[in-house]
Parts: structure tokens; C-alpha cells; sequence
């Protein structure tokens, strides 16, 4: 599904060391034509009910991370994403060795973001909920949408967060990847809703790499930031909502629940905080 051998790896690999703040590489048509239609097909195919809601205040979007509800060609991919030929090709660009995936998807997955959905700037989880010896290196994305137009928008947001600066927006065409760093200083997202009609949506694959450490890493959720423009009570709202995350990450570490009973629990207080607004 992928040609790695017509990639120019070391040209690609001063492209991702160049960009200081966030190391982060953009390719187009990264998936062979027909196999990108046919995932993309897969992807507008899954039935509504097998989408978990990750919807809070920071996001409004779904996911599905069981491969079993997945298509065969999606499966396929994924496979390939995480062969032992592909990680070697990543460690190669980027410096990152002895890549690891996470099989259970956790957070990963399939992506779908519809109409006034958003995702506000943040820095991912820089330890695995459930894996404390592993450490997040490296986020893949693979956008779905055919049908994506750039007034939309949905642009994936770099942003600088020490000058409070935005540093790249790109736009989600189809059949495009971006592989970026991930650490406590990649702030990432798309804070503007989006806005793309009620039939359609901002569709994508989503693959995050690990490496093993030889120290149990902390609980480190999601931190959302805000932006220069926003209210204090957004500032608020947003902050607020990441000590929630906090919490909710020190309950999937250490007890068996999972990402649904969890976003149930997020729902609710969302709700509850709207309401008295």
C-alpha cells in the first residue's frame, strides 16, 4: 500500500530536522491511489453506533480503535504502519530506534471530526495510560476525507508555544500524512470548528509510536492550552477541563476502566458545566 523505496529518505530526514520547535513531515499521496479510495471508503462505512464519543470541552469528535470494526483494507494498513519494515524506515527518519505500536490502538485509530466539531491545541500524552515504561515519540496522521475542501477548514495547527505563536497550518487533503515529534512542546490541533456540510466530515487514521524506557514514566494527560484571543473564561474552561483529564488518565492506569465509561463520565460534567453557563 506504501512505496517506501520511491521516498528520498535522507532528503525527507533534513526536512523533519529542519523545523526546530516541532520536527514534523508532510507527504502527499502516501498511500498507492486505489488502496487510499478504498480505505477511505471503509472509513465513511463504519455503522454510527460503533464510534466512542471523545467529546469534552476541549473536543468535539469521534473514534474507533477496534480493529475488528474496522475494514479489511484499513486493517491492511495499519498492519503495514506498524511492520517491522516501516519502523526501521521510521527510526531512519526520524532518529527515534526500536519503535514500538501500541496493538490495542489505545486513543489511536480511526478519526472522524463533523461539522462545528474542533480540536483545541494540546500536547499529547507523553506516557501510555496503561503501559507506564512507554514512552510517546511520534504521531502519524493520514487524512480520508475525498470529498475535503479547503474552505472547511480543519487545518492541523503548529503552534510555538513559548512566543504563543502559530508556526504551520496544514491542510487535511486526502491521502496526505503528517508525521510530527511528540513531546511536552508540540502543541497541536485545530481550534476553529469546522465547517463543512452536515453529510460530511474531517476523516482520518491516526498512529502513535512508542519507545520502552527503563523507568516507569508518570500519568502526563493531554494539556490543552489557550490561545492569545481567548476569553478568561475559556482560559478557565479549558484548564479546568485538563485537571478532569488528569484524573481520568490516573483511573485508566491503575484500574481496568477504558475510553468509553471514561468519555461517559467526561460527557456528563461537560453537560452539567454547560447547563449552569
Amino acid at each position: 500500500m506504501i512505496e517506501l523505496k520511491n521516498l528520498d529518505l535522507s532528503k525527507l530526514k533534513e526536512q523533519f530536522e529542519e523545523n526546530n520547535v516541532i520536527k514534523y513531515i508532510i507527504l502527499d499521496h502516501f498511500v498507492k491511489g486505489n488502496d487510499a479510495s478504498l480505505i477511505a471508503t471503509e472509513h465513511e462505512a463504519v455503522p454510527p453506533e460503533y464510534w466512542l464519543d471523545y467529546s469534552h470541552t476541549n473536543q468535539i469528535k469521534t473514534g474507533l480503535t477496534d480493529k475488528s470494526l474496522m475494514g479489511k483494507n484499513t486493517r491492511l494498513l495499519i498492519e503495514e504502519l506498524s511492520s517491522s519494515v516501516f519502523l526501521e524506515w521510521l527510526s531512519g527518519l526520524t532518529g527515534f530506534k526500536d519503535l514500538i505500536v501500541d496493538p490495542k490502538l489505545d486513543r489511536a485509530g480511526l478519526h472522524k471530526i463533523k461539522t462545528n466539531g474542533y480540536l483545541n491545541v494540546h500536547t499529547d500524552e507523553q506516557s501510555h495510560t496503561k503501559h507506564k515504561y512507554w514512552k510517546r515519540r511520534l504521531n502519524l496522521l493520514l487524512y480520508l476525507s475525498p470529498d475535503y475542501e479547503k474552505n472547511w477548514g480543519g487545518n492541523l495547527e503548529l503552534w510555538d508555544y513559548t512566543n504563543r505563536k502559530l508556526i504551520e497550518s496544514i491542510s487535511p487533503e486526502f491521502n496526505r500524512c503528517v508525521i510530527f515529534a511528540t513531546d511536552d512542546k508540540s502543541y497541536h490541533g485545530h481550534p476553529s470548528p469546522l465547517n463543512c456540510p452536515e453529510n460530511s466530515a474531517r476523516k482520518s487514521l491516526a498512529l502513535y509510536y512508542y519507545q520502552k524506557t527503563n523507568k516507569a514514566l508518570p500519568v502526563t494527560p493531554t494539556n490543552y492550552m489557550s490561545l492569545p484571543n481567548d476569553d478568561i473564561k475559556k482560559k478557565f474552561s479549558i484548564r479546568l477541563n485538563v485537571f478532569f483529564l488528569y484524573c481520568f488518565a490516573l483511573l485508566k492506569r491503575y484500574t481496568k476502566l477504558d475510553d468509553e465509561y471514561i468519555k461517559r463520565i467526561s460527557s456528563y460534567f461537560t453537560r452539567r458545566l454547560e447547563k449552569k453557563d
